[in-house]
């Protein structure tokens, strides 16, 4: 005892140490505001009592005044949604925009010269007479108005007359221990604000509702509180909710709400004409005390609402019960035109966006409710370091649902369960962090968990942020075991609610609570994107029979901790937990009858491949899981080797109808080795056809400029007709290739890759089974793509030996005409050059290729071999070479430049209009001197992509000729894509990345 108490008070000295050096602004503001609800404008006054806490005298004071990133497209949030894929600020009017003026600062009554940032004008600078001297308080006035923006662009809006006010004040940055941290507004990366008190008066007509950070105040609280309440009476007689979302008009009589709370550190408020009300409260698990709750919502999804109270209750209890009681009175969540993801966080108040499903609703309250501890009463920088709200907030998501829901899936939570294919595809929902991690890390486009907001790609923002930390902290607090890891949060709750952690005081705590160093959690893992895969190697008895010697292999970079567990049957006999080892280890495990060892059993870890992880005692195929069939597909099963199959069904002109079945081991997530096997056998051609593949990944074999290689085999087998005798034939295509992934920016949509391939072509008769031709091609190419909303683009530069040596260049790119409908203009650039000699079959075509046309067999064609026009088959194409429609017999030449321009059509955008363009040399079979050419006319753009019918209507008095003699009609000018080889199971399973 008197050792414990010795270690306490070594302890609490620490803590004393670390706190006295800790300091922390304070502010206290005073804002009366007025909504216009017919202009969308507020109209408000604000004063602020500013304490300089810290150690050092300020001469100016850096000011956020976000609702100027809604002004115009230089700004960093517009910015970001372009980078991101969104597209709603660029495309709307100023109408739509936002912004704040009318901004006068004083400081204690007195004028003072003020700046906006010279980058960022949702900054700006106060620059202070005298300078603020630690200890001291100022206070800072000013009146405001703010434009309030379209709600379709981030979290400030409104949608009609439904208000989401945040964000909307002037604030002042924080100051801390690393100077001033000013930061632009973002819609992905979150905010950093310093805690206060706030007295809050807002204004608007009577019949709205209004939510808001804070209790209410003075009389005007009683009269509102009552009428809350009524309307909660009501709501909760209501047995069906109307259709009708419609606004009432607004009340002539106005109203002045004031609310103040304490200990918060950001001021959010809602309003709405239409929302129903309903009440309740829950007892906390350690005080014993009562929040309220109150929901407010609308009749869109009114029906789901009507559990929403329970969900608020459980969500403050069960994370009150984990982390520490809530401190505040009420906790409101309210149903709003959220447009920044599902719903969003303020303090004592959070704003749902549509949900679908009880399930979502449930999830999206109850993360958002959370925010309250990671983010409001932890009030750490999220903008730098967003897994310390937004992760830890999903590690306790994940535990409340599964403590509710243990053995739910995703597919019955979502009411798909009883789906033959969602149901049982989609995992438990304790899984689904680690799915979307492995998606991440299996596609090589991890990234560190410690990055700053603004580098991650969008969906990583999710992945990495959310699941990846979520799964993390599952990890720790196995290890550390889950009363110990509860005992390391509460502390942390103690210490730091109401002010500013860091990450490095996170692990203090943990550390110091634990008795352990955690550099290989929150130095190697969070801060780094090192790959945790551990595998066993040989089991056997140690010498005296006490133990068994299990040898441990680290496939990975990342030494941290992992478990071993034995199973006996169904029946866990032993577990043990081992450091991280380096390369490989033999370590001691309890001496036990078993049937099976598992690594990190039941992802205790973020272990990133799961098929090395197993031991059967006593087996010929001891390290390999158990082999199970499952039709079409399933998340991977980390117990079992799963192999995939699907019947199969087929066509084309010269097989006819085939049928047969796949066996394949790849879906969800990515595995290193993926093979596929799919036979089919012909009921035309009478012949067995089909194809198999294998390929192999691995990460990062030259960390300095490559991301990924894969290497593998493709293979398969089809019939043709040859162009001479109209006869069957068949070919096998098998070609080797290696992918090399370069290194690029996450959050510029941005990949490049450079493809080898040894391409092998036999085709020969199937009856005789004489080989007629075998030959050996090879290529290499440069794919450039970058994913920019505005101006996507992609260029392929390729060398390829097809009978000649073909070095070829693409450009595509798109852009935006036509503002309100996003009508686009795709255009392509095509130029190529034959080194050395060339022919007719290899020369470069003006016109996209037709199957004979198609040596290396690139692309499926449901009539490959003819040159028959009459047959429709025959007017398949691929737009490649000149991608020129209308079949030529001229322009088959040894170097060739031109240009595809497609437009959409604004109201029709199946409908696209296209123009191709040619420049051709000396060498024509009609014309012998260079020339111009071109060709006009209209695609329909059935699958973009994918499916296309296109209709030359116009072309040049050259190909016109041309055109004439190959085609007997009109008829025979269309011509059609289809893009099978993208359509293919495979091919999508296997692009499945993030």
């Amino acid at each position: 005892m008197k050792n414990i108490v010795s270690l306490i008070f070594i302890l609490s000295l620490g803590f004393n140490a670390i706190s006295q050096e800790y300091w922390q602004q304070h502010v206290a503001y005073d804002i009366d505001v007025k909504l216009d609800d017919k202009n969308h404008f507020l109209r408000a006054s604000e004063g602020i009592v500013y304490t300089n806490n810290s150690p050092d005298a300020l001469s100016e004071i850096y000011m956020h005044i976000w609702p100027n990133a809604y002004k115009n497209l230089e700004t960093a949030m517009s910015k970001q949604l372009l980078r991101n894929g969104n597209t709603n600020m660029y495309f709307i009017d100023e109408n739509g925009r936002g912004y704040i003026d009318s901004l006068d600062f004083k400081v204690d009554g007195q004028t003072v010269e003020w700046k906006y940032d010279a980058e960022h004008i949702d900054i700006c600078i106060l620059q202070l007479k005298q300078a603020l001297q630690p200890g001291q308080s100022i206070t800072i006035s000013t009146p405001f108005k703010v434009k309030i923006p379209s709600g379709v662009i981030s979290r400030l809006g409104h949608v009609g007359q439904s208000y989401q006010i945040t964000q909307w004040y002037p604030k002042p940055a924080v100051y801390d221990k690393n100077g001033w941290n000013p930061m632009p507004y973002l819609t992905q990366g979150e905010f950093y604000s310093e805690f206060g008190t706030f007295d809050v008066k807002i204004t608007l007509p009577e019949n709205y509702v209004l939510g808001a950070t804070g209790d209410m105040q003075g009389e005007s609280a009683i009269k509102e509180y009552e009428w809350l309440s009524k309307k909660a009476e009501e709501t909760e007689k209501i047995t069906e909710f109307p259709n009708d979302m419609s606004f009432p008009e607004s009340s002539k009589a106005m109203k002045t709400l004031h609310f103040h709370q304490e200990n918060v550190h950001d001021f959010g408020w809602f309003a709405d004409k239409r929302w129903h009300v309903l009440k309740s409260e829950v007892k906390l698990p350690h005080t014993g005390d009562f929040v309220t709750t109150w929901a407010y919502f609308t009749n869109s999804e009114a029906d789901l609402w009507k559990k929403s109270t329970t969900y608020l209750n459980d969500a403050v209890y069960y994370y009150s019960l984990w982390n520490g009681d809530y401190p505040y009175n009420h906790c409101t969540a309210v149903d709003g035109t959220i447009s920044a993801g599902g719903g969003m966080e303020y303090p004592n108040i959070t704003v749902i966006g549509s949900s679908g499903s009880d399930f979502m609703l449930e999830t999206v309250i109850m993360h958002e409710v959370g925010h309250n501890w990671f983010y409001g009463i932890l009030g750490s920088n999220e903008r730098e370091h967003a897994w310390m709200d937004e992760g830890l907030n999903s590690y306790n998501e994940k535990r409340y649902l599964t403590t509710k829901y243990p053995d739910a899936s995703i597919g019955k939570m979502l009411g798909v369960g009883g789906n033959q294919v969602l149901g049982k595809v989609l995992p438990k929902y304790k899984d689904i962090y680690w799915l979307q991690y492995y998606l991440a890390a299996r596609s090589f486009s991890d990234q560190p968990i410690e990055t700053h907001s603004d580098e991650f790609s969008s969906i990583n923002y999710g992945v990495i942020v959310y699941a990846k930390t979520a799964a993390s902290m599952h990890y720790l607090s196995k290890y550390l075991g889950q009363e110990l890891f509860d005992d390391c949060m509460k502390a942390y709750y103690r210490k730091w609610k109401f002010k500013h952690p860091q990450p490095e005081d996170l692990q203090q705590v943990f550390e110091d609570i634990s008795g352990e160093n955690l550099d290989w959690f929150f130095v190697d893992l969070i801060q780094q994107d090192q790959i945790l895969d551990y595998g066993i190697g040989y089991v056997k008895s140690s010498s005296n029979k006490d133990s068994i010697l299990v040898t441990i292999k680290n496939k990975g970079n990342l030494v941290s901790p992992f478990s071993i567990t034995a199973y006996k049957g169904n029946t866990k006999v032993a577990k043990a937990w081992y450091s991280g080892i380096e390369d490989k280890a033999v370590v001691n495990f309890p001496n036990t009858s078993f049937d099976r060892l598992v690594i990190n059993d039941n992802t205790e870890s973020t272990e990133v491949y799961l098929d090395n992880n197993y031991y059967k005692n006593k087996s010929f195929i001891s390290r390999i899981e158990p082999i199970k069939f499952e039709f079409l597909g399933n998340v991977e099963n980390p117990k079992k080797n799963q192999v995939y199959w699907t019947p199969v069904l087929g066509w084309n002109k010269v097989d006819g109808g085939q049928v047969g079945f796949a066996l394949y081991n790849q879906f969800l997530p990515k595995e290193r080795f993926s093979w596929h096997f799919m036979p089919l056998v012909s009921n035309g051609s009478k012949s067995l056809n089909g194809s198999f593949g294998l390929q192999y990944s691995w990460r990062r074999p030259l960390n300095n400029m490559v991301n990924r290689i894969t290497v593998g085999n493709k293979f398969r087998k089809y019939g043709f007709r040859t162009l001479e005798n109209d006869t069957t034939r068949f070919y096998t295509r098998n070609a080797l290739f290696m992918d090399i992934h370069l290194k690029s920016k996450w959050n510029k949509n941005f990949k490049h890759t450079i493809t080898s391939e040894l391409i092998n072509v036999d085709l020969f008769d199937g009856t005789k089974a004489n080989n007629l031709v075998s030959n050996s091609y090879y290529r290499i190419q440069y794919n450039l793509k970058n994913g920019k909303p505005l101006f996507p683009h992609s260029w392929n530069l390729r060398f390829e030996n097809n009978g000649a040596n073909r070095l070829s260049s693409t450009f595509k790119f798109k852009f935006y005409y036509h503002n309100v409908k996003k009508a686009k203009v795709e255009v392509r650039t095509f130029a190529g050059y034959i080194l050395g000699n060339s022919n007719t079959l290899t020369n470069f075509k003006l016109s996209g290729w037709r199957g004979y046309q198609d040596i290396l067999l690139d692309h499926f064609y449901a009539n490959r071999g003819t040159t028959d026009l009459g047959s429709v088959l025959a007017r398949q194409t691929v737009l490649n070479d000149g991608g020129f429609v209308t079949p030529f017999f001229t322009g088959q030449t040894p170097w060739m430049v031109s240009n595809n321009i497609f437009i959409e059509l604004p109201y029709f955008k199946k409908i696209r209009g296209f123009l191709n363009t040619a420049y051709l040399p000396n060498n024509l079979n009609i014309n012998q001197d260079p020339s111009f050419e071109y060709e006009a006319g209209i695609q329909l753009n059935i699958i973009p992509d994918k499916f296309t019918v296109m209709f030359p209507i116009m072309l040049s008095d050259n190909l016109e000729t041309s055109a004439s003699a190959i085609t007997s009609g009109y008829a025979e000018r269309i011509r059609f894509t289809l893009n099978l080889e993208t359509l293919s199971l495979f091919n999508l399973i296997d692009h499945i990345e993030l």
